[in-house]
């Protein structure tokens, strides 16, 4: 990541949070990207994916019931992150082409759309289409005021800020920001940092991944 914003002064970093992410993807759309990518793996994902899940419990009344699953990844499956991403890759692959003066990064279910507020808004709304939870997603504007934000489209339950975000656990934001979240990640009042070892307000959005079709 770098500090994208000292080139791009007014631009947004809209943190997209998916539905349920992990356990609402059609395991039919892991095959060609499995195929395509790690061809050598094709085989062992289509044994351990390739039919549903029998899932088995108790039903007072009723007693042994059984449900059977095709959809999402396997609770506690060390292959659940990596299925998860090979097969979001294309549709982030796609929302970059459609989306070129956009920087789209992600790492499995955390996403971050980075670019003009407006361009940032309408790609937010095309990523997933509808399976998006607005009131846990997050968008980060550290030159431009929220309500100019929220005038640009960003939907109503898109919680905006001005001081600093998160991006995979970590603050980003202005000094003051990361001092605090820095307090209550550890549990007490430590010395101020420097401004110098944070990420200032000034170079706040992340960036890196990739603007177009690129991984």
């Amino acid at each position: 990541m770098a500090p994208c914003s000292l080139e791009h002064v007014v631009w947004v970093d809209v943190a997209a949070d998916a539905k349920n992410a992990f356990n609402s993807l059609c395991r039919s759309q892991m095959w060609d990207p499995l195929l395509e990518s790690f061809p050598d793996l094709a085989a062992l994902g289509r044994l351990m994916y390739g039919s549903a899940s029998s899932i088995i419990f108790n039903e007072s009344g009723f007693g042994r019931s059984e449900v059977l699953n095709s959809v999402g990844n396997r609770q506690g499956c060390s292959w659940g992150s990596f299925l998860y991403c090979l097969t979001i890759h294309p549709l982030l692959k796609h929302l970059a082409d459609e989306f070129p003066g956009c920087v789209i990064l992600a790492i499995a279910d955390d996403v971050h759309i980075i670019g003009p507020p407006e361009l940032a808004a309408a790609a937010y709304e095309e990523l997933l289409q509808g399976e998006l939870n607005d009131s846990k997603s997050k968008c980060y504007s550290p030159k431009i005021s929220a309500e100019a934000v929220r005038g640009t489209g960003m939907p109503a339950d898109v919680e905006i800020a001005t001081d600093g975000t998160r991006v995979l656990g970590g603050p980003v934001g202005s000094p003051d920001y990361c001092h605090s979240f820095s307090v209550c990640a550890g549990g007490h009042r430590g010395p101020r940092r420097h401004q110098s070892d944070v990420v200032p307000s000034g170079a706040a959005l992340p960036c890196g991944g990739f603007s177009s079709a690129s991984g």
